[in-house]
């Protein structure tokens, strides 16, 4: 999935620093000049979500608004590339820029803890194709090949009991990672 480098750098300086309402603003205001539907819509997305988390900051629900920004993320067509320690820092911060799904990490130098790897079953990680990054409260961040698959996201929520985020990451990359934490895995007569 190709990435804007420049918007993947923004993102990196937004993820850098979330608690900075600026950067994110003018993040809004340079996808604005860019122009089209997908930069436009990701402008509303992202102004939207900072709307919401000054409204829930101070004890608002947001339900009305959220559903606004759903509306507008399903026009954005843009990828960012981000590395995937930024996405472990400031995991519960991604959505607040661009939905997950269009979200690609790399996984170079991302060291995972052992309790966020136990989160997902050796067989779930092999066969579904997902590493686990992060974890807060009742949400897993996970990196996959297929990021977009709904089916992934509801599967794995329900297998999980976990809200499920999904981020991208090269499959190749991701292969070798799941071997690096989970080792090989060959699925028994049983698992097949």
């Amino acid at each position: 999935m190709p990435t804007h480098p420049d918007a993947d750098a923004f993102v990196r300086a937004i993820l850098a620093s979330p608690e900075d309402v600026t950067a994110r603003l003018a993040f809004a205001d340079w996808l604005q000049e860019q122009g089209g539907v997908p930069n436009l819509a990701w402008a509303c997305y992202v102004r939207l979500h900072i709307e919401i988390a000054d409204l829930e900051s101070r004890g608002k629900k947001c339900g009305l608004l959220r559903r606004e920004a759903d509306g507008h993320a399903t026009y954005i067509t843009a990828n960012v590339s981000v590395p995937a320690a930024a996405i472990r820092l400031t995991h519960d911060f991604i959505e607040q820029i661009i939905p997950s799904s269009r979200c690609m990490v790399t996984l170079a130098g991302c060291d995972i803890p052992h309790e966020v790897i136990e989160w997902v079953p050796i067989a779930v990680a092999h066969e579904e194709s997902v590493l686990p990054l992060s974890i807060r409260g009742q949400s897993l961040v996970l990196a996959a090949a297929a990021p977009h698959s709904q089916r992934l996201a509801t599967g794995l929520g329900s297998i999980l009991e976990n809200e499920v985020l999904i981020v991208g990451a090269d499959s190749d990359e991701l292969l070798a990672e799941i071997t690096h934490y989970y080792g090989r895995w060959e699925p028994t007569g049983d698992e097949r």
